[in-house]
């Protein structure tokens, strides 16, 4: 079918990735298509959300865009385990559809009921009107839990609205859970994506204008993080009551002098309904224009409420007990669909509560004057210190860095979602304003089958720039690092083995080492890298950034972890520029990824006709023959490219432009890269060198390497 069409990809009626049988389209969104399929092997009904990428999305771009979101699929899939209130995510991936289009996909459990925007529809129809307020609290009850254990974990939605929110029957019961976690995050930190959209006469923004908090209109109030989604919950609880919109307006522009408008705020009272000071003094906070003026994060918000609630003479609520998903994990991310076509809004597109992420037009005008702080409120007993307190033992990284704080991510890129989600210590420079609405209880319980992520001042993962390692020269494109509290007291393999389940590897020694540049409290702790030395494993940090020593792969630490890194390649070279070495690095990684994956295919493509391997020539046909061979005898072979160094040849071309003028260039015929690697066999690290080396085209023409197990 055409790229407007119903079904894009052509997937009804197809099997997807080999278990995934495609029935029928349930919806399309700005970018999404929902589809009803089943799980052939369990038999079980399950919505597959595939995401339409535009063509011009290609090479490494492509590729880096397929890292983020197999990343964020991972660790959302664990999140989603972790509650009821978020849809559980099933699986991950990217395949090519029949049609031949690139499909990145993600398999979510299969709900039925309607979305919150649906029912908002059905009710304005009726004319039955708003909630009252503590139908609306109970409503949205296990949503808001459920945000605030993602932001716990340093986890920002950045687009919730009613269409995210949906009302589903499990088990008898009605639960509302949230949707769409990742899709947001992904789509605006891809440069890539968003150019490739721009090519098409599209400006995008991804969250929705009409729940957008003033952060995400403009970058001059702040950062985006769990204070936004603290915005837009508060909006749609304003919504439930009111029986419409909370924020006024009729496109984007107008929005956004509404959310951003300083003498009016969207709360109860400014529609009409009085709630009484206490609770909205709550809304005041929560729908400030500065970000820096908001609760940080849906638990102090809530919880906020419900205080205010019990004052104003209705009964706390309490929160809806966590518990897993109906269905089998395969792996990874998510939105849900609805059983049967959901009612439309008037003027809005067909099955609009079926959207992904909505895209909305950037570059809305600005408004004036910020609103003044809300009076000071009491600091809540961080809970990095209520770990220490309990576990004396256990290594944590103390310190904050101002920029995971609302006031000073301000002039950080747009992509800064991943936020402190506790308090910093008393007279802390970054300490966030103080009010008696803030609960004055300890730090909220971690996610059911979670670790306590301790690390970064209570943050799972940060994302670490591109540049320059202080200690070698070596280029490292940017990644994210991941630190795991179950990776303590573990081999090296061991070790590797946790970074796997998460989608990455253990962090090289240069990762570890540009990490701890941009974040020196990294070096608070001891942790194994994948990088080997003298046959033994490199350990880095237990003190400063410049600690080091090296350790049999078998040592056992108990204040020892394992820092898990997205993979990056540190690229050194004596002529050429970052430029080049990024693109280097990525086709590097491509190598990796094929050998890794035990892709034939992937490893041809990226190969001349002809390739020699340690000096003996073999055709396609020769080579596919013996990759299959080593893939069977080599299941469990996991190769990891620590740092490769990065040579040039090239010929001289002297062109005439006259008797008397000539003009000398050079003309690359090939280059190489030797990369130092550690490959996991059989438990075992083994030490090895590579050489690659690569036509002007940078397709494949020779391998030769060598290797050393670890310990001898």
């Amino acid at each position: 079918m055409s790229e407007g069409g119903e079904d894009p990809f052509d997937w009804v009626g197809a099997t997807l990735a080999g278990k995934y049988q495609v029935d029928a389209v349930v919806g399309r969104g700005g970018f999404g298509v929902v589809y009803r399929a089943h799980h052939l092997g369990f038999d079980e009904k399950v919505a597959l959300k595939c995401l339409r990428i535009p063509p011009t999305l290609t090479g490494a771009a492509r590729d880096e865009f397929e890292r983020n979101f197999l990343a964020e699929g991972r660790l959302l899939h664990q999140l989603s385990r972790g509650t009821s209130g978020i849809v559980q995510a099933l699986d991950v991936g990217a395949v090519v559809s029949p049609n031949k289009s690139w499909t990145p996909f993600i398999v979510l459990e299969w709900l039925e009921g309607e979305s919150l925007e649906a029912n908002f529809v059905q009710r304005r129809a009726a004319h039955l009107g708003g909630r009252t307020l503590k139908e609306a609290v109970e409503l949205l009850d296990s949503a808001a839990r459920a945000l605030a254990l993602a932001h716990e974990q340093g986890i920002a939605h950045r687009d919730i609205k009613p269409a995210n929110l949906f009302l589903a029957e499990v088990g008898g019961r009605t639960t509302l859970k949230v949707l769409d976690f990742g899709i947001a995050k992904v789509v605006s930190e891809s440069e890539s994506f968003t150019r490739a959209f721009e090519e098409t006469g599209t400006s995008l923004q991804a969250f929705t204008a009409r729940y957008g908090a003033p952060e995400q209109f403009s970058r001059r109030y702040g950062a985006t993080g769990p204070w936004s989604d603290v915005f837009s919950l508060a909006l749609v609880l304003v919504e439930a009551v009111i029986g419409r919109s909370a924020l006024e307006g009729s496109d984007a522009t107008q929005l956004f002098v509404a959310s951003a408008d300083t003498a009016r705020r969207p709360s109860l009272r400014t529609h009409g309904v009085d709630a009484g000071d206490a609770i909205e003094a709550v809304l005041a906070v929560a729908l400030a224009v500065a970000p820096h003026d908001r609760y940080p994060n849906a638990g102090q918000f809530w919880d906020a409420l419900q205080s205010a609630l019990a004052k104003s003479g209705d009964a706390a609520l309490v929160a809806a007990p966590a518990s897993g998903g109906s269905l089998p994990s395969f792996s990874s991310t998510g939105v849900t669909r609805v059983d049967g076509p959901a009612p439309s809004t008037p003027g809005a597109p067909e099955n609009v509560a079926l959207n992904a992420t909505e895209l909305t037009a950037s570059g809305v005008g600005s408004t004036g004057a910020e609103k003044p702080a809300p009076a000071p409120r009491k600091l809540v007993v961080p809970a990095i210190f209520l770990v220490a307190a309990l576990g004396a033992g256990a290594g944590i990284w103390f310190g904050r860095a101002k920029s995971f704080t609302p006031e000073a991510v301000s002039s950080a890129e747009p992509s800064a979602s991943v936020v402190a989600a506790s308090a910093p210590a008393t007279g802390s420079a970054f300490s966030p304003p103080s009010s008696s609405l803030a609960p004055s209880s300890s730090a909220p319980p971690a996610v059911r089958g979670l670790p306590v992520l301790s690390g970064f001042a209570g943050l799972p993962t940060r994302d670490v720039p591109s540049g320059v390692v202080s200690s070698t020269g070596a280029w490292l494109d940017k990644f994210t690092v991941l630190r795991r509290e179950d990776s303590q007291n573990l081999t090296l393999p061991d070790a590797f083995a946790r970074c796997k389940d998460a989608g990455k590897t253990l962090c090289t020694e240069s990762q570890w080492q540009r990490a701890c540049d941009t974040f020196p409290e990294v070096a608070r702790v001891a942790s194994w890298t994948e990088t080997l030395e003298e046959s033994n494993a490199v350990v880095r940090g237990g003190g400063t950034c410049n600690s080091r020593k090296v350790v049999p792969e078998t040592e056992l630490d108990p204040g020892r972890i394992g820092l898990c890194c997205d993979r990056a390649v540190a690229m050194t070279s004596s002529t050429l520029q970052k430029p080049f070495l990024s693109s280097t690095a990525g086709i590097v990684l491509k190598l990796e990824h094929a050998l890794n994956q035990r892709s034939l295919d992937a490893f041809l493509d990226l190969s001349e006709d002809k390739v020699t391997l340690d000096h003996r020539p073999h055709d396609k046909a020769g080579l596919k023959n013996l990759l299959a061979q080593s893939f069977a005898t080599s299941h469990d072979l996991v190769i990891v490219n620590d740092s490769c160094s990065v040579t040039v040849e090239a010929k001289k071309v002297v062109v005439k432009r006259s008797r008397r003028v000539k003009k000398t260039s050079y003309e690359t015929t090939s280059w190489t890269a030797v990369c130092s690697q550690t490959r996991h066999r059989d438990g075992k690290a083994l030490s090895a060198k590579s050489s690659y080396e690569f036509s002007a085209q940078s397709k494949l023409r020779s391998i030769s390497d060598s290797e050393s197990p670890a310990g001898e």
